[in-house]
């Protein structure tokens, strides 16, 4: 049987592409049977933007650009203007209040289609047309609070205008950097400081550095007349107090009023609570916070990291540092590091001071620990390290064995000290993870407290920790990431203006704690 292949052959005079046997192959940018169709890629011409003045943004005044919608096409915007907005729908670019800055912003377009991808970029340039200056600071009576007043100048229109204030304690190295809302050409701030000291306040407008030497302040210590007797406290020249514990909940508070001497009296009760008690206190209309550390601290032998992570099969020794504290604990001599079942994962290449040379005279306050990991140790079930001394173990270091991998997720969340209801704390907060020497530096914005955590890709290392909230103490800490701690919270304690009161086994100090209510 014999068959034949009949079509039709392709013209290279009516092809727009090249022949090969029957079909017209069609060039980038065209389709059909001969190349007919020119396939269009969406593209914005510069001009279409030039148009509509899209380098130039006024402070006080919208920024609008509208781009061409294709049918089949779509736009991605990406810009470094923070609160820049993009309705893909209507193919509109809005930046509601614009803030003037030293350096231009960018945009950048990308149109996408089934054809291609073309992107056009232009910078926008906001001219800085303000200038804000403190004029007064004073404290407001009955608080632990300073009201901060200050005027802007050359605002065109009656409009809320970002003011930037840098405050700074006499002794620290880095301000307080904090962005607020004029009402109008005047500002205020109700600043609550930490603790007494010696301030300086700058304003400026956002997007310029400060220029001015500031306004001096200092903020006194608070006298409290207040007496502490265990679990009881006695305050004097107040006439009407009331008590809620705030840690733990199930706890109470008795309130005697004591005639004679014109005291108040409060004991605390909370049964088989070992810890702090958080308890806050009104008299008077004044918010006071009384905290009692009801056991004594216990001296214990504490070793940082807590954990050792060592990756599976690998061909290079891995090389960490464990640094041991005592705490006041005295260690007796002769120390010893070994194993919990003697195997040996991992070996000593340093110590400070010397484990083999301490003695009963030896002052030190830790021993700082450079560790290797055998490569010859074929072994994956987990161990301990141990520090002994006189043969008692002193300190463990768990260490467990992992996969080896370069990054893994490491969930942190953030949590209120003091009040674990999600409900409550309604706060946003900045949570940032970095390690300059890695190249790291996430920062994770608006996030609640009590509720979510973050993830983040990491690799084993030392990272520096910070997270901001309004209302919130700063929180920066040093934190050793490896796989043996991959989930953990911060605690961020609130600050109030008004007074707070500390009770310790070592006297009475002051704080501040954000505002709390029954």
């Amino acid at each position: 049987m014999i068959h034949f292949t009949v079509y039709d052959s392709c013209s290279s005079r009516i092809c727009k592409g090249v022949c090969v046997g029957p079909l017209c192959v069609c060039p980038k940018g065209t389709t059909g049977v001969n190349c007919e169709i020119i396939e269009i890629i969406p593209s914005i011409d510069r001009h279409f933007i030039e148009n509509q003045g899209a380098s130039v943004a006024s402070e006080g005044t919208p920024y609008i650009v509208v781009l061409p919608t294709m049918r089949g096409s779509l736009h991605l915007v990406n810009s470094t203007i923070e609160e820049l907005r993009f309705d893909s729908s209507r193919g509109i670019i809005e930046w509601a209040e614009p803030v003037g800055s030293m350096s231009p912003y960018k945009i950048t377009v990308v149109s996408n289609s089934l054809s291609g991808e073309t992107s056009i970029s232009w910078n926008v340039t906001v001219e800085p047309s303000y200038t804000a200056e403190v004029n007064s600071v004073s404290k407001i009576d009955g608080a632990n609070e300073m009201k901060i007043v200050g005027r802007i100048q050359g605002l065109k229109g009656n409009y809320s205008a970002p003011v930037k204030l840098w405050i700074k304690e006499k002794n620290d190295e880095r301000p307080m950097e904090t962005v607020i809302q004029s009402n109008g050409a005047t500002f205020d701030y109700d600043f609550v400081p930490e603790a007494a000291g010696e301030f300086t306040v700058i304003a400026s407008h956002p997007g310029v550095p400060p220029i001015s030497e500031g306004v001096p302040f200092d903020v006194p210590p608070l006298q409290l007349l207040i007496d502490n007797s265990g679990r009881e406290v006695f305050l004097r020249g107040s006439k009407f107090c009331d008590a809620k514990m705030l840690r733990p909940q199930n706890g109470t508070v008795t309130i005697n009023q004591v005639q004679v001497a014109n005291e108040i009296s409060m004991v605390e009760q909370a049964i088989d609570w070992q810890e702090e008690t958080v308890t806050l206190l009104k008299c008077d209309g004044k918010r006071e916070l009384w905290r009692n550390q009801r056991t004594t601290r216990i001296l214990e032998v504490t070793a940082v990291p807590s954990a050792v992570a060592l990756p599976i099969g690998t061909v290079r020794s891995k090389v960490f540092e464990v640094v041991i504290y005592r705490s006041g604990v005295f260690l007796r001599p002769p120390l010893q590091l070994t194993t919990s079942d003697s195997s040996q994962p991992v070996f000593v290449i340093s110590s400070d001071p010397d484990i083999d040379q301490i003695n009963d005279n030896t002052q030190y306050d830790r021993i700082k620990l450079a560790l290797g990991q055998n490569v010859e140790y074929k072994e994956t079930k987990n161990t301990s390290l141990q520090l002994l001394a006189a043969g008692e173990v002193m300190v463990s270091v768990p260490i467990y064995f992992v996969p080896l991998s370069s990054n893994f997720a490491v969930h942190i969340c953030l949590k209120d000290v003091y009040d674990q209801e999600i409900l409550n704390v309604q706060d946003r907060a900045v949570l940032s993870v970095s390690n300059t020497a890695l190249g790291i530096d996430d920062v994770r914005s608006n996030l609640r407290l009590n509720k979510e955590y973050m993830q983040f890709l990491l690799v084993e290392g030392f990272y520096e920790i910070v997270a901001k909230a309004p209302n919130y103490r700063t929180v920066s800490e040093v934190v050793h990431i490896s796989q043996a701690n991959t989930s953990f919270c911060i605690n961020m304690e609130a600050i109030n203006p008004r007074s707070l009161i500390t009770v310790s086994e070592r006297g009475v100090s002051v704080r501040s704690v954000r505002n709390a209510s029954t």
